[in-house]
């Protein structure tokens, strides 16, 4: 399906990128990917140089100072009419123990669903995403990835040793996604408790179940 996209995905080990990259194979749109990654990686020989030919969106971690930049690069996207697969790892980094007690934690004092397998969503960026493309993007897809036998290093796959690992993709068109920001902020914390729900469900039945549209 040749449709512009954002693609949100849980974040879990180095793999998860070569995962998402099959993903976007299969759909014939490596040329079109469109990365958020730490502003850092454009430094780093070979991959870096890379995601800065293919207009990847780097950020600074410092919302005020990446508002603008990354709003204005969304609506050049819109504006030239560039096919775009955005892929974004919502919730900021990987996934510690550490980082899971602190989001843990911070969701009890807000009153949200705690997680157990993810870190809070961030939406900031999300929001600013759909509403700088909203004429230009079709759908949101939500990619959730498991890996069933533990989760591996970048070493061992590319060792060979990692022989499971699963996707479980749900296609949102962006006709029915809120615009309003607050709206569709507690969207993507709904999918979110929607995906830990899944990789609960996977990681102890070693498959994905069935969900209601």
């Amino acid at each position: 399906m040749h449709e512009n996209v954002m693609v949100v995905a849980n974040h879990q080990a180095m793999t998860d990128i070569t995962t998402l990259f099959r993903l976007a194979r299969r759909q014939g749109r490596i040329g079109d990917l469109k990365w958020f990654v730490k502003d850092v990686i454009k430094y780093v020989p070979g991959i870096g140089w890379g995601m800065i030919f293919l207009d990847c969106i780097f950020l600074k971690r410092n919302w005020k100072r990446d508002r603008e930049r990354l709003f204005q690069q969304l609506s050049r996207f819109k504006r030239e009419q560039i096919p775009v697969w955005t892929l974004s790892f919502i919730e900021g980094t990987r996934l510690r123990p550490h980082k899971l007690e602190a989001s843990v934690s911070y969701a009890q004092s807000q009153g949200w669903v705690a997680h157990q397998h993810l870190l809070l969503p961030r939406t900031k960026g999300f929001c600013l995403t759909l509403e700088a493309m909203s004429d230009h993007l079709d759908a949101v897809y939500d990619a959730t990835i498991g890996y069933h036998e533990g989760v591996p290093t970048l070493w061992q796959w590319c060792r060979g040793d990692v022989r499971n690992v699963s996707l479980y993709v749900r296609r949102f068109p962006l006709s029915e996604i809120p615009q309003d920001e607050q709206a569709l902020s507690e969207w993507l914390r709904e999918r979110w408790i929607e995906k830990d729900a899944l990789l609960d469900h996977y990681y102890q039945h070693g498959e994905w179940p069935e969900l209601d549209d």
